[in-house]
């Protein structure tokens, strides 16, 4: 590539290698994994890429998966937290993407973005909608501090855990088919989302990570 030189490509899902390098030097979550959205087309079927921008030492990349419907195609991001992330900012990135995506033929995008990677930095304030609000736990802090921040209720539920400790089974040999017995069901019993309805594929898949 030519110093100064714009490169966009979408890198198959049948290319994980390929994929892999492509996240190296860039802050990215499971979502943006090749594990992840692999198993997610597994249940979908979509054709699903990763969404590569490099200009000099700028990189940017995204997760993708095109639906098509009566001949139209749209992307959304793969089930979980991914959409955009690079390792640093580019000022005419937004624009840059927006001909991209109309040079693919796309006539809308549903990108869903990682606060905690600063996704929003790639979009244009316009574009961005808030559905949903976020809680996160700093999972760094030492044992004893997370410990004490429990609610008595949750401290008196990790006892009981402990106390009955000889009871769980952590072979996941033994575990798999039990899950996987079990998950629709207990899904359906709960009223849970269609999204959360993958396939046994997917299941066996993530289950075996």
């Amino acid at each position: 590539m030519n110093s100064g030189e714009v490169n966009q490509e979408l890198i198959s899902i049948t290319s994980p290698d390929k994929w892999r390098d492509a996240l190296a030097g860039i802050p990215y979550a499971f979502g943006h994994t090749w594990e992840n959205c692999y198993s997610m087309q597994l249940t979908t079927g979509y054709n699903t890429f990763l969404y590569s921008f490099q200009k000099e030492d700028v990189k940017i990349v995204c997760p993708l998966a095109e639906r098509t419907y009566n001949g139209f195609t749209d992307i959304v991001t793969p089930y979980g937290f991914s959409g955009f992330t690079g390792n640093k900012t580019y000022t005419g990135f937004p624009q840059v993407w927006k001909e991209f995506a109309v040079s693919r033929g796309y006539v809308c995008g549903y990108i869903g973005l990682n606060p905690y990677l600063q996704g929003q930095a790639f979009v244009e304030e316009k574009d961005l909608f808030q559905h949903h609000s976020l809680f996160s736990l700093n999972l760094e802090l030492p044992i004893e501090q997370l410990y004490q921040n429990l609610s008595s209720n949750r401290k008196r539920q990790l006892k009981s855990v402990q106390l009955g400790s000889d009871l769980f089974c952590t072979d996941k040999a033994k575990l798999k088919p039990f899950f996987l017995q079990h998950f629709h069901s207990f899904f359906a019993e709960r009223n849970a989302s269609a999204v959360y309805n993958f396939s046994f594929e997917t299941l066996s898949f993530l289950f075996d990570l």
